[in-house]
């Protein structure tokens, strides 16, 4: 592991995740979790968050070098242990319009728990809502989600020597991320992604495709009801 992703969801981890991959990398992203829940990588976080059930981090890694986005990030003390030598990258953002982006992914969450949802998609949805409950306290509050976040950058600051960090923002493009990495900088433009919402449809989609082929009246209505729970929380 090269690279650990410490910022918090909705901090521009999907297009950190896109420029470490420009720059070489293969990265970790919640998304992955998703790609991977036949892999058993599901299992693994749930059991790891719930249970508290070590995780063979090399084993959980071993087809990637970097790391962005939850549930890694949360974890970033435990993989810098594990992998002393690796960068850290705290994606930060304005906290106001930050709450407002994460207080809906958390609400989409929470709604992914319920008990007519496939298997797979419920087990994300419990995964999910409680990594946030213990980075964010239950129930959700404005003042209790913000407070976490500052709690968080403070504490990522006061960890990580100086020299393996960088404090992101990805307005601030290519350059001081390439400079962090010794990287040259890319004849691309720096990628600007919107990630939450985008990694709950991809699983949303792929599992629920499965389900329907096993059971396609029930799911029909799964896929009626879980569209116009993402129509509201967009429109939120």
């Amino acid at each position: 592991m090269e690279v650990i992703g410490a910022g918090f969801p909705r901090t521009g981890t999907m297009s950190l995740k896109i420029a470490l991959n420009i720059l070489g990398y293969n990265s970790y992203h919640m998304e992955e979790v998703a790609k991977n829940i036949h892999n058993g990588h599901l299992n693994m976080w749930h059991d790891y968050i719930t249970q508290g059930t070590p995780i063979d981090w090399d084993e959980l890694y071993k087809d990637y070098d970097a790391t962005t986005d939850f549930p890694s990030a949360y974890y970033y003390k435990e993989l810098l242990q594990h992998y002393p030598n690796a960068k850290v990258i705290l994606g930060i953002r304005d906290k106001e319009k930050w709450y407002n982006s994460i207080s809906k992914l958390t609400k989409f969450s929470e709604a992914l728990k319920q008990f007519w949802l496939p298997n797979n998609i419920r087990l994300f949805g419990k995964m999910t809502t409680e990594h946030f409950y213990i980075a964010f306290g239950k129930p959700f509050t404005k003042e209790k989600i913000i407070n976490a976040y500052r709690a968080h950058v403070k504490e990522v600051k006061a960890t990580v020597p100086p020299e393996q960090l960088l404090i992101f923002n990805p307005k601030d493009g290519w350059l001081p991320l390439c400079q962090f990495l010794d990287k040259p900088v890319p004849d691309v433009p720096f990628p600007h992604a919107n990630s939450g919402m985008q990694t709950l449809n991809k699983l949303r989609t792929k599992y629920l495709a499965q389900e329907l082929q096993a059971r396609p009246l029930p799911l029909l209505l799964v896929l009626l009801v879980l569209a116009l729970i993402i129509y509201l929380l967009i429109a939120m």
